[in-house]
């Protein structure tokens, strides 16, 4: 008995040594992932006021109407694509419309997606009731398939206008920066804060030639003769001949 009572004791002894084991780790791998979501917190929160303030102050020196919108979601993509079309209009002598696609396509990306939401949730619910669980798979991978379709497009045009936005700035860099970019999407907003003051690639506005003065001649003055009254005498005199 006095064994039994000994083995039992010592089971007891390792399930709560194990347990507390158990609980020492899973509290160490909740103290890392808190620190782990703070630093991806603070970094987010540098990098969009990075971004923010490095595309308000490119809109606000090259006098782009409203420049407060670099703050405002969706809004920066208007902004983004409108200094892409002042460099574009200015630099090539080409009209875009970028800003309104950037604009309609991320209007139209967050719209797919709320509506494959709806179809994902409509297609469980019909396959669960009338059993057609294939087609209702097809639905979502299509709507899947177009919100994707339309994400992806929307990158290229704005990596498009990111380029833009480079070469207006440090044109010897823009491709660089655009790959750096592309690659590494995490230091993007550094570069469009470095660049807020930079103008190396816009091209400077013509000054009017200076209109050449055609010289005005002024009139001589005429010559006043002005007689005396004894010159005048004396020419009216003839001279008297010797006798």
């Amino acid at each position: 008995m006095g064994n039994e009572y000994f083995y039992a004791d010592d089971s007891i002894g390792i399930i709560g040594g194990a347990e507390a084991g158990a609980v020492g780790i899973l509290g160490v791998f909740f103290l890392v992932y808190g620190i782990i979501m703070l630093f991806t917190l603070a970094y987010a929160i540098t990098t969009y006021v990075l971004y923010s303030l490095g595309l308000y102050t490119i809109a606000q020196r090259r006098r782009i109407s409203k420049p407060w919108l670099a703050w405002i979601p969706v809004g920066n993509l208007w902004l983004l694509g409108s200094i892409s079309d002042q460099y574009q209009h200015m630099a090539k002598g080409k009209v875009t419309g970028r800003r309104k696609i950037l604009l309609g396509l991320s209007i139209a990306s967050v719209a797919m997606y709320f509506v494959w939401l709806f179809g994902m949730v409509l297609g469980l619910v019909l396959a669960e009731v009338s059993g057609m669980a294939a087609g209702s798979v097809l639905i979502m991978l299509l709507g899947l398939l177009v919100f994707f379709g339309i994400v992806i497009t929307l990158a290229v045009f704005e990596y498009i206008c990111y380029y833009d936005l480079y070469c207006s700035c440090d044109p010897n860099n823009g491709a660089l920066f655009l790959v750096l970019s592309i690659i590494f999407s995490g230091i993007m907003p550094f570069f469009v804060f470095a660049c807020r003051k930079k103008d190396k690639g816009m091209p400077r506005p013509q000054q009017p030639a200076p209109v050449a003065e055609m010289p005005v001649k002024t009139a001589e003055p005429e010559e006043v003769i002005i007689e005396t009254e004894g010159e005048s005498e004396n020419e009216q005199e003839e001279p008297v001949a010797d006798a």
